[in-house]
């Protein structure tokens, strides 16, 4: 089974620049980065490529903004390291989609669970900010908690970023 370190925390917070470290201390070359960003406009392509410039060029990227699962189990036997940056945006995606958000999840989850290698999820941690105004904004908050949680119960460790500073919680 395998075994998945969910690093959670606000927005520049130093998640991804963490993992990307730690999976390049533990696995060198070896790791796969799913990438779940999509270049909507000029200040998320800048945030992609920035990104790009943080981990190391021999690494495969694998671009997925909805199917991230399938990407796991078409690697099912890779002993290495996989990076999801980011959960939150893939939960978005696949709300702006209209899929279900649950059966992608549990899609994931299953993956993982036949993968051989470890897996590191970077998602944001929105609950402990002010309640969005706006309905679709709460059914966010809402939806991304419920995923952070089930990800979390199926997670070997699980860290917290504040300023660039984890702490492991699990």
């Amino acid at each position: 089974m395998g075994e998945i370190t969910l690093v959670l925390g606000g927005a520049r917070s130093g998640k991804s620049r963490w993992v990307v470290e730690k999976a390049k201390e533990k696995f060198g070359d070896n790791v796969i980065f799913i990438a779940t960003a999509q270049p909507s406009d000029e200040e998320m392509k800048e945030r992609i490529l920035q990104h790009r410039r943080e981990k190391p060029s021999s690494w495969r990227t694998i671009e997925e903004p909805l199917s991230i699962w399938k990407v796991i189990e078409n690697w099912e036997d890779f002993q290495g390291g996989v990076i999801v940056d980011c959960v939150t945006l893939w939960i978005a995606n696949i709300m702006e989609k209209g899929k279900n958000v649950e059966e992608e999840v549990e899609k994931f989850i299953s993956a993982v669970q036949k993968f051989r290698g470890e897996l590191y999820a970077v998602s944001n941690e929105v609950g402990m900010g002010l309640v969005p105004p706006y309905p679709l904004g709460r059914k966010f908050r809402d939806i991304l908690g419920w995923v952070n949680q089930r990800l979390a119960s199926q997670s070997k460790e699980v860290y917290l970023m504040f300023a660039g500073i984890p702490l492991k919680i699990k």
